[in-house]
C-alpha cells in the first residue's frame, strides 16, 4: 500500500510580510500612599467648592430668574414657591391660607430685562418649562459631579485607610443616610412644600458627605471613579453652557451672556479640573 505524500503550503499576504502586529502597550503606574491622599484632598476641595457654587450661589439666582420671567398662573410672582417663602414662617401653606410676603422683597424685573423679554424667543408657558427643565437639569448634572468627586475622594482615601477605616466609614455613611431621610419626613411634615430653602442646600451638603463615606466604605476602584468624576465635570460645564443659551432664550438673560467668549469662558472654568483628572485616572493601574 502507497501514501500519498501530504503537502502543506503556507500562503503570505504581500501586506503583512510575515511579521507580526505589534499590539499598543498602555503603561500603568500604581499611585502611592502620598498620592492617594492627596488626590482625594484635591477632590473633596473640587467637591466642596462646587457644591458652595451650585447650591448657595446659583441657586438662588436660578429661582429668581423662575419667578421674574416664569410667573405660575394663578398666583403671585412673589409667592408662587414655597422656596421664597421669608425666614421665620412656620406651618403648612395651604390653599386657604395665603403665605405673606413683605413688600420691601416683593420680586420685580428691572425695565430693560422686562423689555428684552417681551421679544424672546420662548414665552408664558413656554418659558416656563424650558426655564425649568433646563434650571433642573443643571442642578442635577452639578450634583452628580459633586458626589462623584466625593466618592471619589473617598476611595482614595479608603485604599489608604485600609479595611478597617472602610469597615467605618461605611456603618457611618448608613448612618448619616437614615438620619438624613428622618430630618427630611420631619420637614416635610411640618413645612410641606414652604420649607425653607437653606434646609435643602444644607441637605445636599449631607448628600455630598454621605458620598465621600460610601466611597471610603465600598468603593475600591479609584481609577474608575476618578474617570467618572472627571467626565461628570466636563457634562455639567457643558449644561452650564445650555442652561445660559436657552435662559437668554427665554429672557432671563441678555445677549451678552451667550457670546462664544463668555460661554467658552464658563465653559473652560468649570471644566478644568476634569480635563485634569482624565488624565490621572488613564495613568492609574486599574486594580
Amino acid at each position: 500500500m502507497t501514501s500519498t505524500p501530504l503537502e502543506v503550503q503556507v500562503i503570505y499576504s504581500a501586506g503583512s510580510r510575515g511579521r507580526k502586529r505589534r499590539g499598543r502597550v498602555v503603561h500603568t503606574r500604581r499611585v502611592g500612599g502620598f498620592g492617594l491622599v492627596l488626590l482625594g484632598l484635591l477632590n473633596l476641595a473640587a467637591a466642596g467648592g462646587l457644591y458652595y457654587w451650585t447650591w448657595w450661589k446659583v441657586d438662588k439666582e436660578i429661582y429668581l430668574k423662575l419667578m421674574m420671567y416664569t410667573p405660575i398662573k394663578g398666583l403671585d410672582a412673589n409667592v408662587s414657591s414655597g422656596f421664597l417663602v421669608p425666614k421665620g414662617t412656620k406651618g403648612k401653606a395651604t390653599g386657604n391660607t395665603p403665605v405673606k410676603v413683605p413688600a420691601t422683597r416683593a420680586v420685580k424685573a428691572p425695565a430693560p430685562a422686562a423689555a428684552e423679554s417681551v421679544a424672546a424667543r420662548y414665552q408664558g408657558d413656554t418659558a416656563q418649562v424650558v426655564m425649568g427643565a433646563t434650571s433642573y437639569s443643571w442642578l442635577a448634572l452639578a450634583s452628580v459631579a459633586m458626589c462623584s468627586l466625593a466618592a471619589s475622594a473617598g476611595a482614595a482615601f479608603g485604599r489608604r485607610g485600609g479595611s478597617r477605616w472602610r469597615l467605618v466609614a461605611g456603618l457611618l455613611a448608613l448612618g448619616f443616610a437614615a438620619g438624613l431621610g428622618w430630618l427630611g419626613y420631619q420637614t416635610w411634615m411640618e413645612y410641606g412644600g414652604a420649607y425653607p430653602p437653606r434646609y435643602f442646600r444644607f441637605g445636599m451638603g449631607a448628600v455630598v458627605g454621605i458620598a465621600l463615606l460610601l466611597g471610603m466604605g465600598i468603593v475600591r476602584r479609584v481609577r474608575r471613579w476618578t474617570l467618572l468624576a472627571g467626565l461628570a465635570i466636563i457634562l455639567s460645564a457643558a449644561g452650564s453652557v445650555v442652561a445660559i443659551y436657552l435662559g437668554q432664550q427665554c429672557g432671563a438673560y441678555t445677549a451678552a451672556y451667550v457670546t462664544p467668549k463668555f460661554l467658552g469662558t464658563v465653559f473652560g472654568i468649570q471644566s478644568a479640573w476634569g480635563w485634569v483628572l482624565l488624565p490621572v485616572a488613564w495613568r492609574m493601574s486599574r486594580d
